[in-house]
């Protein structure tokens, strides 16, 4: 446990089990990027007293704290390299405005500028966020689920059978259906700003 908190101490704030669920908090500097998890297993909410405070929280008791750890450190690592990147835009933005005020740099020679780099490099696909699943249409289903047998006898046949099989099924979900009347589903939600409140004391 000791060793994994290291990863993140420049950052880490605290950590506590909320409703049997891990929690943690981590302070990033100005400006910083946080964001849930691509398969959306940790979440992270902003603090509304301290714009650098962050509390990331698991979706469920199956999260391990090694697991909200590691992924604190990747996004503490993503920020770090994106801030490289910004900086050496900027040095190299430098070099570039230079040969391009040099007097003796004609503007023939310029057009012949070409940026290569030293190895070969494949540059990697974006990785993009996680975006919660549209519900499918009725087409996509339909287009999903439709059987095309050879013959129009075999259509028939197979729409007669499968007629047949759905019968104990619709009787079961209207069983399931009356068992389960008054309940309300449960679905998950964010942490609010009240539990954030609690945790902190």
């Amino acid at each position: 446990m000791k060793e994994q908190i290291n990863k993140i101490r420049d950052y880490f704030v605290s950590m506590a089990m909320y409703d049997g669920k891990w929690v943690v908090a981590v302070k990033y500097p100005p400006k910083w990027v946080a964001y849930s998890s691509d398969d959306q297993t940790i979440f992270v909410n902003q603090d509304d007293k301290n714009d650098n405070i962050w509390w990331y929280y698991a979706k469920d008791e199956t999260i391990e704290i090694d697991d909200i750890i590691n992924f604190v450190d990747e996004t503490v690592q993503t920020n770090i390299e994106a801030i490289k990147k910004v900086e050496l835009f900027k040095l190299k933005a430098s070099e570039l405005k230079r040969l391009f005020n040099d007097e003796n740099m004609s503007f023939s020679r310029l057009q012949k500028l070409r940026f290569v780099f030293d190895d070969k490099v494949v540059a990697k696909p974006v990785k993009e966020k996680h975006q919660p699943k549209a519900a499918p249409t009725k087409e996509e289903i339909q287009e999903h689920d439709i059987f095309q047998p050879e013959t129009a006898t075999e259509a028939t046949e197979t729409a007669q059978v499968k007629e047949d099989n759905t019968q104990p099924k619709k009787r079961q979900q209207k069983q399931n259906k009356e068992e389960n009347k008054g309940l309300r589903a449960v679905t998950p939600v964010e942490m609010s700003q009240s539990d954030i409140d609690n945790l902190r004391g």
